[in-house]
């Protein structure tokens, strides 16, 4: 199962941190980890990154983020202005 997020940013020089929670209908969500993605990546890339992120919990891996990312500028008004709208797949491993 895949999800797709749009997000808006000012830089895309910076952090993009997804925290996972499991969904469960019988009980409260639960904490799975966290991952990193350094935004800059896309700009190097060509605007397109697809990545396999280490989910932790605690310092220690809990499994694997695979995600597809993408960089669409909004604009190109100046060359000061970096807003734009980065899109993350997430799927499952």
């Amino acid at each position: 199962m895949a999800q797709t997020f749009f997000l808006l940013v000012k830089s895309p020089k910076e952090e993009l941190r997804l925290i996972v929670y499991d969904q469960n209908a019988l009980r409260s969500p639960g904490l799975l980890g966290a991952a990193s993605f350094n935004m800059s990546r896309l700009l190097e890339s060509g605007m397109a990154v697809d990545a396999q992120l280490p989910l932790l919990k605690e310092h220690k891996q809990q499994g694997d983020l695979l995600c597809s990312l993408f960089y669409y500028p909004i604009s190109v008004e100046s060359a000061d202005n970096e807003n734009g709208m980065p899109s993350c797949s997430v799927s499952r491993k």
